[in-house]
This record gives structure tokens, C-alpha cells and sequence, in this order.
């Protein structure tokens, strides 16, 4: 039994070993790593072959990385710099995962080799210069963009400056830098209602229209304004009411009487000449009772349709120049039914059911149909003016 447990242990032995050598041999040095360290911890009698797969995997996927810290230097462009801070850092923590095992020495005395690099110091200066990157590329664009009026530039440059703050809180005061490049990437829009009528229709439609929801409208570049309240406005965006369709009442009243044929129970079976029939046992035979039923239906049916029409005209706040034209349409429409019933109900169709409604609601006044329509108007107007391709 102790013989066969001892060529069972060296077998998982010789498997695990063949194993890790081919994850080296392959290249899957990150993978033969964590296995060889997690083979090796707590054991005293360390096997050689899982201390020196260990240290090559070690080595070689260090040099990999080394590589491409020095070729990404050569590029010097702002995403190859956080590349360089992300591989150092995985070079920092796999250091950190193989340094409780150093000093590695095997069972047969054969001591590893693990350099060991303060890595501190070359994160610190990775995180300045990528900092630096940012920051700098941030006042370039931020000065372009103040001597051209160019509002892309300005947020470019304040995404830059929030990018060197990202290893350093305040980097180079840039939190000041990250609030003025805000400012001056700003588009600020002043929407301006205008109903073409004069009556109360066209008053009140323009007041509802007025009552935009500026909070939905915002976005981080583009701020929304209803009062002229400041002179830094680029752009106004005029709401046009041009016509305004009230709606013509339409009633239709229409009635009909629906017949049908029904089971109503069972009744006792009758043969030719009148007389019950019965089985063999005596017991009388039913079949379905079959009726016919009708109903009368009256049925009255009220539509009011309203339409608004008119356009967003969008220009420019100080050249007047004119950006863009957008048609809108809006539609409300009003509509209720009654369905009386006379009879019996058995006789209409199962969806005529669903339909029995004794009241008709009265038509809505002009004013409260275009009520409704201006909120619909408001709703179409709202969306077209946050889609609209202003910078």
C-alpha cells in the first residue's frame, strides 16, 4: 500500500511538473507563474524543477514587459504613457506575489534567481510624465481655444486637464484650469417662443410653450436659457407657431340588432313523433338546448381632431446668422363612444362585450383641445431643439 501511495505521488509529481515546464515553453509565463508560486508556498523541500520553471517564467515575462515600457517611451503619446503605468504596476504586484518565497532555494540547494527593483520611484516619474502629457497639451488647447473662439478645442482641453489629475489631486493648480476651459467651452442657447395669432387660442399656446423644461434640455456643453439674462448667449432657437387647428366636431350614430344562435342548457331528447327517448336503462337522453337570441345595439361615437403646425428656426446670437430650419407637426386627437345594449347580451360578438359603455364624454372645448396640443407641441419642440447639431 506505502508503494503504490509513493508511485501515485510521484506520478501528480512528474504531471505537474511536466505541466508547468509546458506553460514556460509555450509562453504562458503570467499562468506558470501563479501555479509555480502557488506549488511552492508552505513547502520545505522545494522541488528544483518548480524552482527554476519559476524563475524563468519570472524572468522572461519581466523582460516581455520591459520591452514594451521601452518601445511605448519611443511613441511618447498620452495613451502609451498609461500603458507604461499599467505594466509597471503589474510588474510591481507580481513582485509582490513571488517576494514572501525569496529567498528561493531548492530542495537540492539550487537558489533562484528574482531580481527585485524598486518600482516606486519609476511609477512616480511614469505618473508625472503622463501628468505632464495632459497638463501641458491642456494649456495648448485651452490658449488655442481662447484666441479662436473655437469651443471644441476648450473641451478638449478640459478633458485633458481632468486626465492629469488622474494620479494627482490638483495637479499644477489645474483645477482652476479645468473650470476656465469649462467656461469657455460652454454653448449657451436662448429659446424664444413666437405665435403667429392674436386671439386667446394663440395667447395661451404661447404661454404653455414657454414653460420648457430647461433641466432635460442641459447638457454639459450646451446650457439652455429662456430670459436674455446674460450677454455671452451663441445661439437663439425661436419656436414658431404658425397655425393653430382647433378641430371639427364629428358624431357618429349608428344602430343595428345582432342575432345569434346559443346552447342555453340541456333539454330532453325527442324522437320523430314527440316522445321522450330514453337508453336501454331506462335513463332519458338530454341534448343541447339551442336557442336563438338578438340584442340591439346603439351605438354613438364623437372624434375631435386639433393640429398645430409651425417651425424651430435656429440662428446665430451675434452675426444672426441662420444655422438651421426644422418643421414641426403636432396632432391631439379627442375621441369616446357609447355602446347601449338592448336584449340579450348572449347575442353579440365576445369583442362587442368588451365595448358596452353607456356614457359618451362631451366634446372638449377649442380651448381645451388646443390646450393639449400646445403640450404636445412643447414636447415635439423640446426634442427637436436637444438633437439639433449645435457646437
Amino acid at each position: 500500500m506505502k508503494n503504490l501511495i509513493y508511485i501515485l505521488t510521484t506520478a501528480i509529481l512528474i504531471t505537474s511538473c511536466r505541466s508547468i515546464d509546458k506553460m514556460v515553453e509555450s509562453g504562458n509565463y503570467e499562468q506558470a507563474l501563479r501555479y509555480g508560486v502557488d506549488k511552492l508556498r508552505g513547502e520545505k523541500n522545494k522541488k528544483t524543477k518548480y524552482v527554476k520553471a519559476l524563475e524563468k517564467a519570472y524572468a522572461r515575462i519581466n523582460e516581455a514587459d520591459l520591452e514594451l515600457i521601452k518601445s511605448l517611451k519611443l511613441t511618447g503619446n498620452n495613451k502609451s504613457l498609461h500603458i507604461i503605468i499599467d505594466t509597471y504596476t503589474a510588474m510591481q504586484d507580481r513582485q509582490n506575489y513571488v517576494l514572501p518565497l525569496l529567498p528561493l532555494i531548492s530542495e537540492d540547494g539550487y537558489p533562484a534567481t528574482m531580481k527585485i527593483v524598486d518600482y516606486t520611484t519609476k511609477l512616480h516619474t511614469a505618473k508625472i510624465e503622463a501628468s505632464d502629457k495632459h497638463y501641458n497639451t491642456g494649456v495648448q488647447k485651452l490658449e488655442y481655444a481662447k484666441e479662436n473662439k473655437d469651443k471644441l478645442a476648450a473641451r478638449e482641453a478640459y478633458y485633458h486637464f481632468l486626465d492629469s489629475n488622474t494620479y494627482f489631486d490638483n495637479y499644477r493648480n489645474s483645477d482652476a484650469l479645468i473650470k476656465d476651459a469649462y467656461d469657455v467651452g460652454q454653448t449657451n442657447i436662448l429659446i424664444e417662443p413666437y405665435v403667429a395669432g392674436s386671439n386667446i387660442a394663440y395667447y395661451h399656446t404661447g404661454n404653455i410653450i414657454s414653460q420648457l423644461q430647461l433641466s432635460k434640455l442641459n447638457t454639459i456643453w450646451k446650457k439652455y436659457f429662456t430670459d436674455d439674462i446674460q450677454n455671452n448667449i451663441d445661439y437663439i432657437a425661436t419656436i414658431e407657431v404658425i397655425e393653430i387647428i382647433p378641430g371639427k366636431e364629428v358624431e357618429r350614430y349608428s344602430t343595428y340588432t345582432n342575432t345569434k344562435e346559443i346552447v342555453d342548457g340541456t333539454r330532453p331528447k325527442r324522437n320523430k313523433r314527440g316522445k321522450i327517448v330514453r337508453d336501454t336503462l331506462g335513463n332519458v337522453i338530454y341534448e343541447e338546448n339551442r336557442i336563438e337570441v338578438s340584442a340591439n345595439i346603439e351605438e354613438l361615437i364623437r372624434e375631435k381632431s386639433a393640429q398645430m403646425s409651425g417651425k424651430i428656426v435656429v440662428v446665430e446670437a451675434l452675426t444672426n446668422r441662420h444655422v438651421n430650419t426644422t418643421p414641426i407637426n403636432a396632432t391631439y386627437v379627442f375621441e369616446d363612444y357609447s355602446s347601449v345594449i338592448n336584449g340579450d347580451k348572449r347575442a353579440l360578438p365576445s369583442e362587442r362585450n368588451n365595448r358596452v359603455k353607456s356614457y359618451c364624454a362631451p366634446f372638449p372645448t377649442d380651448y381645451e383641445m388646443t390646450t393639449n396640443l400646445a403640450y404636445e407641441y412643447k414636447k415635439a419642440a423640446e426634442s427637436i431643439i436637444k438633437n439639433e447639431q449645435i457646437i
